[in-house]
């Protein structure tokens, strides 16, 4: 369950973030890096960008802390 949603630009430390969060136990935290890592997301985040009511348990399960784009 998502506990915390970092709000932020992309550049400005959020992948130093994503590992303060980590850390601090709310891991594992969503970075623009897991789309990189994970493919399967791409088609998932084109479909919440084209939806008002996108499934951000689809995209979003098993992630404890969240920052970066494209969240």
């Amino acid at each position: 369950m998502l506990e915390v949603l970092g709000a932020g630009l992309s550049r400005t430390g959020s992948f130093s973030l994503k590992r303060a969060l980590e850390t601090l136990g709310l891991n594992p935290c969503y970075h623009m890096d897991e789309v990189f890592r994970r493919a399967d997301h791409v088609p998932l985040w084109a479909a919440a960008m084209s939806s008002s009511n996108p499934d951000w348990h689809a995209l979003l399960d098993g992630y404890a802390s969240a920052v970066d784009a494209p969240v």
